[in-house]
């Protein structure tokens, strides 16, 4: 809810089918019965709710459902007053995180090792339309604000003799950028289709401007053919954002097309409705673990250990030196990151060293080092090596 004044009539009330229930703005959840909660979480701006009702359905049902927002004397909602609409239940999102790229792979149809840092591919497993049909495995990464992908499709046969290039052998990629699940297409939304042999073609749209955000190759492998593209995903992109996603390949055999799977849609309407299409998050690579101190380990500057839940780094040889036994010694704390007047900046440590110019947090508020300083903790004294830049 974008609601920046809290009032205590804020509220969210959400009917299923017969029964109406009310969250308020501090957590608190009434309706018929019990099995429904809710958490509430501040933000700027507003306020977020995820709220769990009781309800028994299945896929394929429909329910009545209507939302309603109160915010002070003033009410919102989904549907007009008095009316509700229909919810259609169907399948479980398909979902993947698309990990971001130390470096941008070369598009060119050759694997690169960067692409050992993507995480679980994902299939077109999803039968769309005849039976059996090529498969896709399919690898995403992000860099800068584009999407890679790479397809290896399993395909014996390789066929592109059809007159139209979707009844030809060829994968489709499906990008609804910031995942706005419009239905039918925005001007930002594409339809990528790269045949066995590279040649690109476009869903509706406007096929210039998708063509301008896309690079592809095509090649041939021992079990069938691999694509490999990028997308431009224009203003959407950045770590932790969504994106609807799908993935389709096309099979043909005589110059027709005999089979279609998808990773995510199952109606066979991607082309005209980007509704059903999975959605895919742009996650950062996980840090590798940092190893426990061991007391018979010979470490050298800049090794990191972890001990006593906190980070070291070894500032010079050493062995059997305890991390943090002493202000003086070899091992320097890395601060934990916190989040600060709009920013964020490590926790200041007494064993770390401050040659002069970084910014740390401590006591609620944030300090410059002005020159060389080590076990000196920042306060406001006008003598000491840190300048106060205010609270958090």
């Amino acid at each position: 809810m974008e609601d920046a004044a809290a009032d205590a009539g804020d509220a969210v009330t959400l009917v299923l089918d017969d029964a109406a229930y009310t969250v308020t703005r501090d957590g608190t959840v009434t309706g018929p019965g019990d099995g429904a909660d809710a958490e509430v979480s501040e933000r700027e701006g507003g306020y977020d709710v995820v709220v769990h009702l009781p309800a028994t359905l299945a896929e394929g049902a429909t329910a009545t459902f209507d939302a309603r927002v109160t915010s002070g004397d003033e009410s919102t909602a989904w549907n007009s007053p008095g009316a509700v609409g229909t919810l259609t239940l169907v399948e479980e999102l398909s979902y993947l995180e698309v990990t971001e790229a130390a470096q941008a792979p070369v598009v060119d149809g050759d694997v690169d090792d960067v692409w050992d840092a993507a995480g679980p591919a994902v299939t077109t497993t999803k039968e769309v339309e005849g039976s059996g049909g090529a498969v896709a495995t399919v690898r995403t990464l992000w860099r800068d604000g584009t999407l890679y992908v790479l397809a290896d499709v399993a395909d014996p046969v390789v066929d592109v003799s059809g007159s139209d290039p979707w009844i030809q052998d060829s994968v489709e990629i499906y990008v609804d950028g910031g995942n706005a699940k419009n239905g039918g297409y925005r001007a930002d939304d594409t339809q990528i289709r790269v045949s066995a042999l590279g040649v690109v073609s476009f869903g509706t749209g406007d096929e210039a401007a998708q063509r301008a955000r896309v690079s592809s190759a095509a090649t041939a492998t021992d079990d069938g053919y691999r694509v490999e593209a990028s997308v431009d995903l224009l203003s959407y992109g950045g770590p932790g954002t969504f994106h609807g996603l799908d993935f389709q390949v096309n099979d043909a055999a005589g110059g027709a097309r005999t089979a279609v799977r998808n990773w995510a849609d199952p109606t066979g309407a991607g082309y005209q409705s980007t509704a059903r299409w999975g959605v895919g998050r742009l996650v950062e690579p996980e840090a590798p673990a940092v190893p426990a101190w061991s007391a018979s380990a010979v470490y050298t500057a800049g090794d990191q250990v972890s001990h006593d839940g906190a980070v070291f780094t070894a500032l010079w040889w050493t062995r059997g030196q305890t991390p943090g036994a002493t202000p003086w010694g070899p091992w320097a704390e890395v601060g934990a990151p916190q989040a600060c007047a709009g920013g964020t900046y490590a926790a200041w440590t007494p064993t770390a060293v401050y040659d002069g110019g970084e910014t740390v947090v401590h006591g609620g508020h944030r300090w410059t080092a002005q020159w060389y300083s080590r076990n000196q903790e920042p306060s406001a004294t006008p003598w000491g090596p840190w300048r106060d830049l205010g609270g958090c």
